[in-house]
């Protein structure tokens, strides 16, 4: 059974981009016993660069993609494998070898959102990472999986060789984000703490994963002026340029839904700059719920339960760009026995066609569409129910990255080529602050090293070697000329990193 969803779309940059998130997988279970007519399966959404969406429906397997769902595909949009959480499923839908019992069935599949993430790994291009959380007290996540898929194995069906724990420790629930590195080669993904206020936690933090060729690094940084979140209801991206993180946030019914915006810098993983925008009182019937960005990366787009909100990420007052450019109008979709379903927003996601699907807060037959979401206010023209799907689909949207997103062209880590023989840049933590400054740097490093052994090279950015300061790490630079310069950290004559200041 095939359906198209008429209407054009514009894809001038994929044909020849990767073409990972190109099938979305959702709905519940079917078997082969359940008949043509029931609308229970699986509605398979295939992004391939036609003028139309493609959908297309299979009964035969027998489990479901409930909130936790990941899907992707090769370079070409081929499928390889998929998850709901509960386990890894090859192209064919069989349990992958070494991928399953994940986490236990919740239903149709493993009620977290983003609680899991495909990444094609660095190391090899049939080699895949992926990332899986675990629930442990009521819905927050105690551990962080991290595991090696090798698509050579079993004939082309892949199989698991490698699972390890990767984080232990009490985190917001779901939320498994990515952005690549400045190189264009490795990965930043995003883990946040869950600060729990009754056990006296006052900091909170993130955890800042880095995926490179050899494996997973993490490095961690405090959260200034956090805001104790009571749930972490919510969802979280980078914009598609990878210059920022925006998350959203959900309290407990009666208390402000508000989202955070940090700037992100992809060389080290640094967010910055945070700023909190509140929004509405959240009730039963209206609470914070989802966040998605622009593929312009200009307009981030907050799912409520009975509204859409834009922000405009490039005005000089967030807060103040705020638009509703939805509102929802009461449709109801009956289910079995006549059971009424209210289609409102709940969560969305940025799709390779460049419009924002959004599932509803029940499980129905519908997608809502931001057909133009590059477009300020009611331009982005939001559809509700645009897409009518042949099968329910339970609360679930697929987790992606930009997979599409390059090198940071200009930056310090914008190449993989090696310094010299005898020299090599490790993924170290480092940070100038403040920075931008009028003149005073000080350096904040994540190892105790001697000063004895520091050497501070900077360089103006067409090379020039404009300083170099040893055995200290506070600088005045208030006699360089203002503008943009590339620091070198070396230790025992060899190069510890690099970090680009402004002053």
């Amino acid at each position: 059974m095939k359906l198209l969803l008429l209407g054009l779309v514009t894809l001038p940059s994929l044909f020849f981009a990767q073409k990972h998130d190109f099938t979305w997988i959702l709905g519940y279970d079917g078997g082969e016993d359940i008949s043509e007519l029931d609308s229970f399966g699986l509605s398979l959404l295939n992004f391939n660069p036609d003028t139309v969406l493609d959908i297309t429906v299979n009964k035969i397997p027998s489990h479901g993609y409930n909130r936790t769902n990941t899907a992707i595909c090769d370079r070409q949009g081929n499928l390889l494998f998929s998850s709901n959480g509960v386990n890894i499923y090859d192209k064919n839908y069989g349990i992958m070898e070494g991928g399953k019992n994940l986490n236990r069935n919740e239903g149709a599949g493993y009620l977290l959102q983003q609680g899991v993430l495909s990444l094609p790994h660095p190391r090899d291009t049939n080699l895949y990472a992926f990332f899986h959380a675990r629930k442990g007290h009521g819905i927050f996540v105690t551990q962080t999986w991290y595991s090696e898929i090798d698509m050579r194995e079993n004939d082309g069906l892949g199989a698991v060789v490698k699972m390890e724990d990767l984080v232990q420790d009490t985190l917001i629930p779901g939320r498994i984000t990515a952005a690549k590195h400045g190189n264009g080669r490795d990965w930043w993904i995003l883990l946040e703490h869950y600060c729990r206020t009754n056990e006296g936690c006052i900091q909170n933090y993130f955890y800042r994963v880095l995926l490179t060729p050899e494996g997973t690094k993490i490095l961690k940084q405090p959260i200034f002026r956090a805001r104790l979140t009571q749930t972490g209801a919510g969802q979280s991206f980078f914009t598609p340029d990878g210059t920022k993180y925006i998350v959203s946030h959900a309290h407990r019914f009666g208390e402000p839904t508000y989202i955070d915006i940090y700037d992100f810098d992809r060389c080290r993983g640094w967010l910055d700059n945070k700023r909190t925008i509140e929004s509405a009182i959240s009730t039963d019937s209206n609470a914070g719920s989802g966040i998605v960005i622009s593929e312009n990366s200009r307009f981030a787009y907050f799912i409520m339960w009975e509204q859409i909100i834009q922000y405009d990420l490039w005005a000089n007052d967030i807060e103040a760009s705020e638009t509703i450019v939805a509102e929802y109008d009461g449709f109801i979709q009956y289910g079995r026995s006549d059971f009424p379903l209210a289609t409102r927003f709940f969560k969305g996601h940025l799709a390779p066609d460049n419009k924002i699907y959004i599932n509803t807060a029940n499980s129905t037959q519908y997608l809502h569409v931001i057909h133009n979401p590059n477009e300020k206010g009611l331009a982005c023209n939001v559809e509700q129910r645009g897409v009518y799907l042949p099968t329910y689909n339970g609360f679930s949207i697929p987790n992606h990255p930009n997979y599409r997103l390059g090198k940071w062209e200009g930056s310090p880590c914008d190449t993989l080529s090696p310094i010299s023989s005898t020299e090599q840049v490790a993924y170290n933590e480092m940070n100038f602050f403040p920075n931008p400054s009028t003149g005073f740097f000080q350096l904040e490093l994540d190892e105790d090293i001697p000063l004895s052994q520091l050497e501070i090279r900077f360089y103006s950015l067409v090379g020039q070697q404009v300083g170099v300061f040893r055995g200290q790490e506070s600088f005045d630079l208030s006699g360089f000329a203002s503008g943009i310069y590339v620091t070198e950290i070396w230790v025992k004559g060899k190069i510890f990193g690099r970090e680009k200041i402004v002053l």
